[in-house]
C-alpha cells in the first residue's frame, strides 16, 4: 500500500460572504482560521492517531472514525491527514476536527484543499 506521490496541500482564507456551500468535502474542507495554531502539516493516517470531534470531550481514535464511515481496514494506511500545532485538523474525506469547526463566532474561514498528485502535476 505504498503511497508513491504525495497530494498537493493548499488553502486560502475566503473573503466575508464567500459561498462555503459549493464546496467539495471529500476533497476540501472550511474551518475557522483563527483556531489553526502554528504550521499545517499533511501525512498519511498512522494507527492510533486521534481527533477531537464536535461535541467531544476528548478524542476519538481515528481507526474507529473510519470503520464508523465504512472506510475497510486496508484502505486506511492510504488516508491523509492534516494537523496543526495542537493536532489534527482535517482527515480528509471524512469529517475536521471539532475545536476548528465554522461557528456563529467564525470571524475568518480558511478552505483546505487537497489537489491529487494526478491534477497537480499539470499545473507545470
Amino acid at each position: 500500500a505504498g503511497q508513491d506521490e504525495t497530494p498537493e496541500l493548499r488553502w486560502d482564507l475566503l473573503p466575508d460572504g464567500a459561498d462555503m456551500l459549493t464546496m467539495d468535502g471529500t476533497q476540501s474542507t472550511l474551518v475557522d482560521a483563527d483556531k489553526v495554531t502554528g504550521d499545517l502539516h499533511l501525512r498519511s493516517f498512522e494507527p492510533g492517531d486521534r481527533m477531537q470531534l464536535a461535541g467531544m470531550g476528548g478524542r476519538k481514535k481515528l481507526s474507529d472514525l473510519y470503520r464508523e464511515h465504512g472506510i475497510p481496514a486496508d484502505r486506511r494506511a492510504s488516508m491523509w491527514v492534516v494537523e496543526d500545532g495542537e493536532g489534527i485538523v482535517w482527515t480528509v474525506g471524512v469529517t475536521t476536527c471539532g475545536r476548528c469547526r465554522i461557528t456563529s463566532g467564525t470571524r475568518r474561514v480558511l478552505r483546505l484543499i487537497l489537489t491529487p498528485p494526478s491534477q497537480g502535476s499539470r499545473s507545470r
